[in-house]
């Protein structure tokens, strides 16, 4: 009967949890999706109904939710890829490798314990080595770079930041002090060593004592890098080594070990070999423990291998055949473009996106170390003045901190249906979700884009991690500020991000052995969405923030016990042990007796923490008794649990509905605003046309004024004409009568008055012009008598007078003739 009622409970249990997993969490929101606005979260939501129901059966559907219908058909897309165009090379067949096979054969080969290396070349991502040689050596280093380099013995290898003077990073450099008066310096993918020369040889003076030299065109640059540094020793000794012992008896070795890397002068033990290759040519080989990504992901060496030779004959070109061929079982190459996967799924900030000081055209402003988390490692806080000391300084003295952080971004394909994925869909559903872009601008998601989180600066490769998800890097404000803004609008963070079970990469989080601790960031697990779409992503902390010192992002933790049933770390498991119970073999020992035992599952730590251990009192007894006990309690279990699932589905539902009624209203003020909005571009239309109405009048008015003007201009000039017409009939008139009156009294005179009175005129006449030749001859005496420039003055004046008078006689000369 007892097993019946467990049969009948358990289906129950079963039915209700299908029910809540395949309609509920199906047709509801993600649980934060509560704050999203418009209407995206339909489009998302039914995109995804639509999608599931049509995988199997693609007839038209009508799907109605939240008082809204759709019309919509799913056209399955093309077998392929998720368009994504990049510069970057790869080791792979781009055209036939989808990149989620590419990134799952890449994380076996870490996972397995085999190498993968690459050689960036000279392509997008290449990289310098430059010489520093002089007895300056140290101190142009000090004085150039973050980090603070001393001692006589050199031999040791530094990372540190190339900063301008606000304190911005122009680039992370790995140094290389092989003697006091000789380092080298390798700049980070995309940095090229040209680049890195003009910017240094300037800043070089005589007194220095140092000189700088490219070395890039001449040099190989190999990173070989696994899981665990045996691994690379390994594959070294096996691929590397034979060809170097073939050409030399120089010993290669290795830096020390990982546990002893440090030397005294706080800095990694580096290696450096010179020798003669069989051409005779200069060799030399310096092995750097680097990986060039985050050691959470990668622990590695970087070799850099010199040689004075033709291409075809370069020792560096031998060894690395000789490390990716296929018919030693070597090392997996991989390309430019899966180390870009690498570089962003470490949370490495690389040269030119998240480094941008050496970028005069970039449109935001360039990073400190302290942004990018370097500010403990690649920064000495306690050496004197070295380039960018300031910047630094002030970042440190403020109380906020530095003004953005370094996050990953995790686009998960759950909740992201991009438009390139139901691009040919029949619908009247409009996909604005987008792929995500470099420098687009992410905003808290259900902030309707008024609070600002930061910029995307790189993205991967779709799926190029083996997961459904597009990760990337982004720099975001400060979270004070960004928290303040949340709680003004009512949102806040939602630690359990809408994520399925079955492809939540991102969910892994540092645990005790019993309970989870805090978010080591508030802005961990935001969800933000890119301005002007719908692709929402889920802000986390980088990996080195993620995961405690020595744990590997690429291993899976590893359980003590090797049964499959044993309890999962952080967990507690109580063993029920009976003690003294009766047996055939033991008759005498019917008493119970309370007796327990623990058992404790450790932590990453391997340690075992007092409060974390739980132990339980089994009282012990006849075996009928214990098993009548055991079923009962498993029959009271599943009761409960029946219980729990029913009240979980109700209140499921319920919250549904809520959501849904939620939904609708929010669709209302959308509704409301749309109107509100119309209302608004009314008005302004209605003032735009009374304001043409207005410059029109203005227009004509000012015509009517033009037009009057010129009117009373025309009219003007015309009296003006006239008046001018007059004046010489006037004169000719004042002629004639003086003319007829001289006549007159020429008729009146005998012909001796007449002529003796024309002598007289002209003996007058003869005197006026004696007088005036007299006056003139005074004149010019006078003139002698001045100054040259006041003699020229009057010189110019009595012949403008003189100018003057021959015209108005001229004139009255020609009026004379005219009248007559």
């Amino acid at each position: 009967m007892s097993l019946i009622v467990i049969t009948i409970l358990s289906s129950f249990f079963e039915g209700c949890r299908c029910f809540y997993h395949h309609t509920v969490k199906t047709i509801q929101r993600p649980a934060n999706t509560r704050r999203r606005f418009d209407d995206r979260s339909i489009i998302l939501n039914h995109r995804k109904i639509l999608k599931l129901s049509t995988k199997k059966n693609k007839n038209k559907i009508k799907h109605c939710c939240n008082m809204v219908e759709f019309e919509y058909e799913y056209i399955p897309p093309k077998e392929g890829y998720l368009p994504y165009t990049s510069n970057l090379p790869s080791s792979f067949d781009t055209k036939n490798i989808p990149s989620g096979i590419r990134g799952e054969a890449v994380r076996s080969a870490i996972r397995s314990g085999r190498c993968i290396c690459w050689n960036l070349g000279s392509g997008p991502l290449q990289q310098g080595w430059i010489s520093v040689k002089g007895k300056g050596t140290l101190t142009f280093l000090n004085n150039k770079l973050s980090q603070s380099f001393s001692g006589d013995g050199g031999g040791y290898y530094k990372e540190a930041c190339l900063l301008n003077t606000k304190g911005r990073i122009i680039d992370r450099l790995r140094v290389f002090l092989e003697k006091k008066d000789q380092a080298y310096l390798l700049t980070s993918p995309g940095h090229s060593g040209s680049d890195l020369f003009e910017r240094l040889d300037p800043l070089i003076f005589p007194l220095d004592q140092v000189s700088l030299r490219d070395c890039s065109n001449t040099t190989k640059v190999i990173t070989i890098a696994s899981t665990k540094l045996e691994h690379v020793k390994i594959a070294i000794q096996n691929f590397i080594i034979p060809l170097i012992d073939a050409i030399t008896t120089t010993e290669f070795i290795f830096p020390s070990p990982s546990e002893d890397h440090y030397d005294h002068n706080g800095g990694h033990s580096c290696t450096r070999i010179e020798f003669n290759s069989k051409s005779n040519n200069k060799c030399g080989i310096t092995i750097l423990p680097t990986a060039l990504v985050s050691e959470t992901a990668l622990v590695g060496y970087t070799l850099v291998i010199e040689e004075d030779a033709p291409p075809t004959t370069k020792l560096g070109e031998s060894i690395w055949r000789n490390l990716i061929s296929e018919e030693n079982d070597g090392a997996i190459e991989i390309g430019a473009l899966e180390f870009e996967t690498l570089r962003i799924e470490s949370g490495m900030p690389a040269f030119s996106k998240e480094i941008t000081a050496s970028d005069k055209d970039a449109k935001r402003t360039p990073a400190g170390p302290f942004e990018l988390h370097w500010g403990n490692t690649l920064v000495n806080m306690d050496k004197g003045c070295y380039l960018g000391q300031e910047g630094v300084a002030s970042v440190v003295r403020n109380k906020r901190g530095p003004p953005s952080l370094l996050y990953q971004i995790f686009f998960n394909y759950d909740v992201n249906v991009f438009d390139t994925e139901s691009k040919g869909d029949k619908g009247n559903i409009n996909n604005l979700t987008k792929l995500p872009v470099e420098e687009s601008k992410l905003y808290v998601l259900g902030s309707n884009n008024k609070i600002s989180v930061g910029t995307l600066t790189s993205i991967a490769e779709p799926s190029s991690t083996g997961d459904p998800t597009m990760i990337g890097l982004a720099l975001v404000k400060r979270p004070d500020r960004i928290l303040t803004k949340m709680r003004e609008q009512g949102l806040k963070i939602d630690r359990n991000p809408f994520l399925d079970d079955e492809n939540d990469n991102i969910r892994r989080t540092m645990t005790s052995a019993m309970v989870k601790p805090p978010p080591i960031d508030p802005l961990d697990g935001l969800e933000v969405i890119i301005k002007d779409t719908y692709t929402v992503g889920i802000l986390r902390c980088i990996p080195i923030r993620r995961y405690i010192m020595g744990q590997n992002m690429f291993i899976e933790d590893t359980a003590i016990y090797d049964d499959a049933n044993e309890p999962k770390e952080g967990e507690v498991e109580v063993n029920r042990i009976q003690n003294n119970r009766w047996t055939p073999d033991n008759p005498q020992n019917q008493q119970t007796n309370n007796k327990y035992e623990t058992r404790i599952i450790k932590d990453e730590n391997n340690t075992i923490n007092d409060n974390d251990i739980a132990t339980e009192v089994i009282n012990t007894g006849t075996n009928n008794e214990l098993e009548e006990a055991e079923e009962q309690a498993k029959i009271n279990r599943a009761i409960e649990e029946a219980s729990k699932a029913q009240a979980a589905a109700d209140g499921a539902v319920a919250e549904a509905k809520r959501k849904a009624e939620k939904l609708a209203l929010l669709k209302q003020k959308a509704e409301d605003a749309m109107a509100r909005r119309k209302a608004k571009t009314d008005e302004v239309k209605r003032k735009e046309e009374k304001l043409t109405m207005l410059r029109e009048k203005a227009d004509a008015a000012m015509t009517r004024r033009q037009k009057a003007k010129k009117e009373v201009v025309e009219e003007q000039e015309v009296k003006r004409k006239e008046a001018k017409m007059a004046m010489p009939k006037e004169r000719a008139d004042e002629v004639m009568a003086r003319r007829e009156q001289k006549k007159a009294e020429e008729k009146e005179l005998s012909p001796e008055e007449a002529e003796a009175k024309r002598k007289a005129e002209k003996m007058k006449m003869s005197k006026e012009r004696a007088d005036e030749a007299m006056a003139q001859r005074q004149q010019q005496q006078n003139i002698k008598e001045l100054s040259p420039k006041e003699a020229e003055a009057k010189r110019k004046a009595e012949k403008m007078t003189s100018l003057k008078q021959r015209a108005e006689e001229a004139m009255a000369r020609r009026q004379r003739q005219k009248a007559e």
